[in-house]
């Protein structure tokens, strides 16, 4: 087809140039010969020999006739074949475009699966990374990732809380961060995340230092005194003499929880000690300390409070060798 259209564009143009060039042959045969006849047939001859349509037997005016309704012919002819090459433009570009299309979706049956069985072989962030970083995109593809993200996170906030009860806070932050980076929408992570870090357990004496204190000795890190055979750091000592020994810290309503190791100090006074725990002013537990026992570690029910007070009391008149009650890695949360 391209063929031929070539052969009508070369014939119509040949037609544009032969013309004129007839009249000026025309016009020069007019100043040399005599008669108009000899003209017109000489031209008709030269006509004859270029188009099929002229016979060297017709008159003049039936040869020009002939030239432009062929002419006319090789107009329509050259449109009708310019519209057919659109026209078969236009079905290889719609053809292109639906094998576009299959390679298109056979791609993403291809990730679709291959997630799938990653997913199905607990590999999930292998899953998530393919879904996340595809380059073909979908309806089904992000459906998929939003789904599989949703179960992902809670998988992690599960596997996190383990590690919460492990008191193992840090390890519990770090399972969330590293999932922030794969999933669908990280917005729970971050919640989660802020969670843990207000409910992480912080030392007593550094957010609930006693602004009230008798009888006392502080142990930060780094400093210890020892209890049942053991360094302890992180809290006080309290001393038992006459009921001196105590402590007052505001506490806000800010924590639910303290907890702390309680015992006797290696090396003071053999007593049996009394410590008292108040809550708002009312007495919450009573216990006593004995020198031959174990330092023993408890828990605090402090939800809504807004002040603690510890008292220890070794029920001696005499500051010589009285007995002295340790507390120590004292957590509040």
């Amino acid at each position: 087809m391209m063929r031929y259209f070539m052969k009508i564009e070369i014939k119509s143009a040949l037609i544009g140039a032969i013309i004129p060039t007839i009249g000026s042959f025309a016009i020069f045969f007019l100043g040399n010969f005599s008669t108009q006849e000899t003209i017109e047939k000489n031209t008709v001859k030269t006509l004859s020999g270029y188009f099929d349509s002229v016979d060297k037997d017709m008159s003049y005016e039936q040869a020009l006739q002939k030239i432009y309704k062929e002419n006319e012919n090789l107009k329509i002819d050259l449109g009708n074949y310019e519209t057919q090459i659109d026209e078969s433009k236009e079905q290889l570009n719609n053809k292109q475009k639906e094998i576009d299309k299959q390679n298109s979706a056979e791609e993403i049956n291809r990730i679709i699966q291959n997630a799938t069985d990653y997913w199905n072989d607990s590999d999930y962030v292998q899953c998530l990374t393919l879904l996340n970083n595809s380059k073909s995109k979908s309806t089904d593809i992000e459906y998929l990732y939003e789904k599989y993200s949703i179960k992902y996170i809670e998988y992690v906030i599960h596997t996190a809380n383990i590690q919460i009860e492990k008191n193992k806070y840090n390890k519990a932050i770090s399972i969330l961060k590293d999932a922030m980076y794969v999933v669908y929408d990280d917005s729970v992570l971050r919640t989660e995340i802020e969670n843990i870090k207000n409910s992480k357990p912080q030392n007593f004496i550094e957010v609930c230092s006693p602004y009230e204190k008798q009888g006392y000795e502080e142990y930060l890190e780094g400093e210890f005194f020892l209890m049942s055979g053991k360094k302890r750091t992180n809290g006080f000592v309290l001393n038992g003499y006459a009921g001196t020994g105590l402590i007052l810290s505001n506490l806000d309503g800010k924590y639910a929880n303290m907890n702390l190791d309680i015992g006797h100090v290696d090396g003071s006074g053999l007593s049996d000690v009394t410590v008292s725990i108040y809550l708002d002013n009312k007495l919450y537990k009573i216990f006593d300390v004995k020198p031959d026992k174990l330092a023993i570690n408890i828990s605090l029910s402090v939800k809504n409070k807004k002040q603690i007070k510890i008292t220890v009391d070794d029920g001696s008149l005499s500051a010589i060798a009285n007995a002295k009650v340790g507390f120590a890695n004292i957590k509040i949360k």
